[in-house]
């Protein structure tokens, strides 16, 4: 079993902030940032890591994991966009 592990950070006007409580999922796995932080242990195979937080547009990245490695995988997610009512 692999680790995916690294920092996930908001997009907030002009800065980057660390965000808690973003959902993150692999596959049948997931777990929640932390200031800031998240781990998640993966078997081997490819992935479709995704992050969501309320507030922010939901990102998914593709990965693979090989043998029991550590891969560390920082991610910037963007405040989610209003859409336009009628």
């Amino acid at each position: 079993m692999g680790k995916i592990h690294g920092t996930v950070e908001g997009a907030v006007e002009e800065a980057e902030v660390p965000l808690s409580w973003v959902a993150v999922v692999a596959g049948k796995e997931c777990g929640y940032s932390m200031c800031g932080k998240y781990v998640i242990h993966v078997d081997e195979r490819t992935y479709d890591l995704t992050f969501s937080a309320t507030g922010y547009a939901t990102k998914t990245i593709q990965t693979a994991m090989t043998g029991s490695k550590s891969l560390e995988l920082n991610v910037l997610i963007d405040i989610q966009k209003e859409s336009a009512s009628m």
